[in-house]
């Protein structure tokens, strides 16, 4: 069974304290300012649920459409609330994938 990318926060990242903790990892990725602990908690979420799509160093995947979340390149906004928006609703993700879902994000749905 499929995901929609705007189900993932939702689904299986959590509330909005594990969405900010995953923001701040994410953010960590590209070395921006971060929240370090909150960093540090939101990993393992990053590492089981974003990985899939992002890889394990958020390096992206061109062919499903994950972009690269390690370089200062941000397509949909690199700020905190951007991320965190990007996360809870897919928005980024949505356009990137024409408003499909992703054929690799099906192992989200199995975890």
């Amino acid at each position: 069974m499929q995901i929609r990318a705007g189900e993932i926060g939702a689904a299986k990242v959590g509330g909005g304290d594990a969405i900010e903790d995953v923001a701040n990892y994410v953010l960590s990725l590209s070395g921006r300012t971060h929240d370090e602990l909150r960093a540090q908690r939101g990993k393992p979420k990053f590492m089981t649920i974003c990985a899939a799509c992002h890889g394990p160093e958020g390096k992206g995947n061109q062919i499903i459409g994950s972009p690269n979340l390690s370089d200062n390149i941000w397509l949909y906004g690199g700020t905190k609330a951007d991320i965190m928006r990007m996360i809870t609703n897919g928005e980024g993700a949505s356009r990137a994938s024409g408003g499909t879902s992703f054929p690799g994000c099906r192992l989200i749905r199995a975890m």
